[in-house]
């Protein structure tokens, strides 16, 4: 099993963006993210998304695991 980072709610949502994702609502501090033909996904915009919610979201998106691992590292982390 792959050891998820802890990271901010803004740089998973720029990453499931880059997935074909899209934001259209915020509710409070969770941004909820669609994409045609799959359920809403909430998103919490907080500065830390633990390990097991961060599991939880890639797991509700359907993305796999090491493509996001490698888009949020490459283009999130090295700015």
């Amino acid at each position: 099993m792959t050891k998820l980072p802890i990271t901010s709610g803004t740089k998973i949502i720029k990453a499931l963006r880059h997935f074909g994702w899209r934001a259209v609502r915020q509710k409070g501090r969770h941004v909820i993210l669609t994409k045609k033909g799959m359920r809403a996904v909430p998103v919490p915009d907080s500065k830390e998304v633990n390990r097991p919610l961060l599991r939880k979201i890639i797991k509700e998106t359907k993305v796999d695991i090491k493509e996001f691992l490698k888009y949020l590292f490459v283009f999130l982390f090295k700015r």
